[in-house]
């Protein structure tokens, strides 16, 4: 076992170093020999799992628990990869049985918060983030899913203040930006909504339900001549968006910007298009023609 384990030692520098395929190679030699290796199936698993291999990696996690069945970060490991094939039940108990065995487990704790809500079992939920936070208080994601949590129990004020919890730690938190916005756009505080929207972009966001976001604030806030190219920002950053489209065209026929019959749905709805695509291009070229009231076109 001494050339395996020399071997394996090779494998695993590679890996951390990010060279998968020399590792992927090395790991599969040391399989060959020692096909029961529990360090070496657990690594491989890890390795497939980054590569996103997830199926692959489910059987060397599960070959890896048959040999050590106490071996908690391969039940987390397995989880992982089960929430990576969306199967959120297997999920959810194999982060239990990492809890099992490592009650204290702030990563189990916080993949298991992730696995429920995405069953949408939102006060289980928010147990399971509760019990993370007792053991780390500076995680941003961890606020974050907080306020996701809240957020879905309808529990806006505390929502909003683990979003913020999450944008101080983390400033550049787009993600937190983005939620603070929508939140305090269905309060009707648009200055606050306004602000984080654009802080989001401002960090680099490229995403059209926040160009959306901001359009509405905008609007909403009696800003109707600035909304306009948030709008068309949100068609540009996804083209084929049916749902940034239609927005488009709900602010153009509400500005007095567009023909009385809703042009774009209406060729969304054409049946001479087969593919969405189609009907965009042609809906960009209609939509360019027409002038809001101030004169200023869309572009």
């Amino acid at each position: 076992m001494t050339d395996v384990n020399t071997l394996f030692q090779k494998a695993s520098k590679l890996h951390q170093k990010g060279r998968f395929q020399d590792a992927e190679r090395l790991y599969t030699k040391i399989l060959k020999v020692a096909p029961r290796f529990p360090a070496a199936l657990n690594m491989y698993g890890v390795l497939q799992l980054q590569l996103r291999k997830f199926t692959v990696a489910i059987e060397y996690f599960n070959q890896t628990i048959k040999l050590e069945p106490n071996n908690a970060p391969a039940h987390e490991n397995l989880a992982r990869s089960y929430m990576g094939i969306k199967q959120f039940a297997h999920a959810q108990s194999c982060y239990e049985a990492a809890l099992r065995l490592k009650p204290r487990s702030f990563t189990a704790l916080f993949g298991l918060g992730g696995a429920l809500i995405s069953q949408h079992k939102f006060v289980d939920a928010l147990q399971a983030f509760i019990k993370a936070q007792a053991l780390n208080k500076t995680n941003p994601m961890l606020y974050l899913n907080l306020g996701n949590v809240f957020r879905r129990l309808g529990r806006i004020d505390e929502a909003i203040l683990n979003y913020k919890k999450a944008s101080s730690l983390d400033p550049r938190s787009v993600d937190a930006h983005a939620c603070l916005g929508q939140l305090y756009l269905q309060q009707a505080d648009f200055q606050s909504a306004e602000e984080h929207f654009r802080k989001a972009i401002e960090l680099g966001a490229q995403r059209p339900d926040i160009e959306i976001g901001l359009a509405e604030t905008l609007e909403k806030n009696g800003k109707e001549e600035h909304s306009a190219k948030h709008y068309y920002n949100a068609v540009e950053q996804d083209p084929l968006s049916q749902n940034a489209y239609i927005r488009l065209d709900e602010f153009l026929l509400r500005s007095g910007g567009a023909r009385k019959k809703s042009f774009l749905t209406e060729l969304a709805s054409d049946h001479i298009y087969t593919h969405w695509s189609e009907a965009v291009a042609d809906a960009r070229k209609l939509a360019a023609m027409y002038r809001y009231p101030d004169g200023d076109i869309l572009s």
